[in-house]
């Protein structure tokens, strides 16, 4: 119990972004506000380090991905 406390902050964010990909697959336009990505990334970074703040912000940004709010086009948005 006591090393899953130590790991609280993680386990946060993976629900966090669990989260967001459930809101993003049900909503018909899915969130592209960065804030919701980045608070995640700041609080895991502040707590731990910066390798954590990678590996978190990575984590995020294939949550954005597999709920659809990045689409993975270079042009995408582009008039």
């Amino acid at each position: 119990m006591m090393q899953l406390m130590r790991y609280l902050d993680v386990i946060a964010a993976l629900a966090w972004f669990a989260g967001l990909i459930t809101i993003n697959l049900a909503a018909s336009e899915p969130t592209k506000f960065i804030l919701a990505y980045a608070v995640p990334v700041v609080v895991a970074t502040w707590k731990r380090n910066l390798q954590w703040g990678f590996l978190i912000a990575a984590l995020g940004a294939l949550s954005a991905v597999i709920s659809g709010a990045i689409t993975g086009h270079a042009n995408a948005g582009i008039a």
